[in-house]
């Protein structure tokens, strides 16, 4: 994902195949082309601090911090093969990381 948090951008490789090796994308229907990019990590970045304390104050704790849930891609949903016309493909590969 493009981002830890607030709102990043995957991607994957989508080919047309056609007997098994990539053909250009003009022999397959681009109606059914699977997306080639996808949200993630939607979730509200934590807040930055830029006070830090002295050393005469000496907190025994930070504030409370809580990190965001991860929004993965979807787990690779739609990875694989999908039938074309003419016999050609669309294959997909994995989301990025």
């Amino acid at each position: 994902c493009s981002a830890s948090c607030g709102h990043g951008k995957t991607t994957r490789q989508v080919l047309c195949i056609n007997h098994q090796q990539p053909i250009d994308e003009n022999y397959c229907d681009p109606e059914v082309r699977p997306l080639i990019e996808q949200d993630c990590n939607l979730s509200a970045c934590p807040p930055m601090y830029s006070h830090f304390p002295s050393s005469s104050e000496q907190p025994s704790h930070f504030p409370g911090r809580h990190f965001p849930l991860t929004h993965k891609p979807e787990d690779n949903q739609n990875q694989g093969v999908h039938l074309s016309i003419r016999g050609n493909q669309w294959r997909t590969g994995p989301w990025g990381s």
